[in-house]
């Protein structure tokens, strides 16, 4: 019962993990399109700094990535 509830928040945490990389290329993306199109310095360097949170959310979704890939590791090494 233990193993399967492991296996649940790993695949929960996964799955967060995606939803944040494809919401961080997302807003990082359509940010940086909308500040190339600008003219006035102001509104680049606030569309700019949207496109930080983007990377910020694809840097919390690599490592939620990397933390299911170690609980993956251990759990199989454990059990089989």
């Amino acid at each position: 019962m233990l193993v399967a509830t492991a296996q649940i928040w790993a695949l929960f945490f996964h799955l967060v993990g995606v939803f944040l990389l494809v919401a961080g290329l997302a807003v990082a993306g359509v940010a940086f399109e909308a500040a190339r199109r600008r003219r006035s310095p102001a509104e680049v360097a606030l569309l700019l700094g949207l496109t930080r949170i983007g990377v910020l959310l694809v840097a919390v979704s690599s490592r939620s990535g990397a933390m299911t890939r170690v609980t993956s590791c251990v759990r199989c090494s454990t059990t089989g």
